[in-house]
Order: C-alpha cells, then sequence, then structure tokens
C-alpha cells in the first residue's frame, strides 16, 4: 500500500473519531426530577354475566351482559387482592370495572404503567389503548400489562377496563417517573478510534522517512 494512501486512511480514522468524541449521534431515554401526578380513580363497578370477549366493555356489552352496581374510588396507584371473597356491594366472581383519572404531565416525556389483573386489563390514555392484557386466567393466576408511551405536557385522561373471572385481583403501578431522550455523544470510543488515526499517521511518517533514510 502507497504511503501516501496510508496517511489518507489515518486520516479518514482520525476523523471519525473526532465526530464520535463530538457529535451527539447516539440516542438514550434517561429519567428526570420531574413526576407525573395521578387523580384518585372514580370507578364504575358491574356485576358480569357473560365472559367479555376480545370486543372488550362496548356499549352493547355493557348494556345486555353487565348489571351496573355503582361507583366507588381507588387511589392513584392501588393493589387489591379480594381472592374469592364479596368484591363490591356483596359480589363477587365475575366482576368488571370501569376507572377513569386525570394524568398532569409537566413536560413532554415517557411515563411507565402497569396494569395488573386476575383476567383482563385494559389502559387507555385519551382514548388510545396502550396496554392490552385482555384475557381470562383460569385458577389463581395474576396477569399484566405495561407500557411507557410518549405523552405531551397537560392534562391528559386515564382510562382503566379490568374484569375478575372467579378469582379477583387487580392494581395499577407506575413510579411517575418522567423520562426523555437525548442525543450524547460517544467520547471515550471516539477518542480511541482518533488515536487509531493518529497511530496510522505516525507509522506512514516513520516508514516514509526511513525509505528517504534508505535512498539518501
Amino acid at each position: 500500500m502507497a504511503l501516501g494512501k496510508l496517511v489518507k486512511i489515518g486520516i479518514v480514522i482520525l476523523a471519525v473519531g473526532i465526530a464520535l468524541a463530538v457529535i451527539p449521534f447516539k440516542e438514550e431515554t434517561v429519567q428526570t426530577e420531574y413526576k407525573a401526578q395521578i387523580s384518585d380513580w372514580n370507578v364504575t363497578w358491574y356485576y358480569l354475566l357473560s365472559e367479555p370477549t376480545s370486543d372488550g366493555f362496548t356499549e352493547t356489552y355493557l348494556a345486555n351482559s353487565a348489571l351496573f352496581l355503582g361507583n366507588g374510588t381507588f387511589p392513584a396507584i392501588f393493589w387489591y387482592n379480594w381472592g374469592d371473597e364479596a368484591v363490591f356491594k356483596g359480589f363477587g366472581g365475575q366482576m368488571g370495572f370501569i376507572a377513569k383519572a386525570t394524568l398532569e404531565m409537566p413536560v413532554d416525556g415517557f411515563v411507565k404503567f402497569e396494569a395488573i389483573s386476575s383476567d383482563g386489563a385494559r389502559l387507555y390514555i385519551d382514548g388510545k389503548l396502550v396496554i392490552d392484557a385482555w384475557e381470562t386466567r383460569w385458577g389463581q393466576t395474576v396477569g399484566s400489562g405495561w407500557a411507557t408511551p410518549e405523552i405531551k405536557a397537560g392534562r391528559h385522561m386515564l382510562e382503566l377496563h379490568v374484569y375478575m373471572w372467579g378469582w379477583a385481583v387487580t392494581g395499577f403501578e407506575t413510579d411517575r417517573t418522567v423520562m426523555v431522550r437525548v442525543r450524547r455523544s460517544e467520547p471515550l470510543i471516539g477518542l480511541a478510534v482518533a488515536c487509531i488515526g493518529i497511530a496510522v499517521i505516525a507509522v506512514s511518517k516513520f516508514k516514509s522517512s526511513t525509505k528517504r533514510s534508505e535512498k539518501s
């Protein structure tokens, strides 16, 4: 390989190393000091006359296959394990609820949510489905679904649909921490690559100097 070409390769490697060290190209999701605020949940309870299908709690299902029991409240973050005991107003076994709460985002960002149920759970934000864990789990089993959606700053509506077919467990979890995406450079990797480029240039210069000495 010609020495001039080797120098050019070294310069290219050096330039790549400098770019890696100073240009923020790597995208990461990092936690901030901001916290999302969630209100208490307003809960509407139903006794379910038939097992919900994948269509969920449609108006038709609630009108024809569910008995309205009344309203209650849950705290913003909750966990309940009724097992095979009564859940609401003496009813149990085939229970469902629709819970609504408001979410206040201080800045644009991402927040992780987890919806927990012994059977089906779905979480909607402003009417958009973000968690879909809608299935009947036979026996004393508990499942959950989670998501970390991107949410704009401001007020939003959370809506949680849950059904418990037999064993009754439900919950909602979040640490409320707002996460954001940032771009970062790679100074250590860039420095290492730049050093390789400098080494290639140095070797080329040394070989060129050696050849000139031999000719003289």
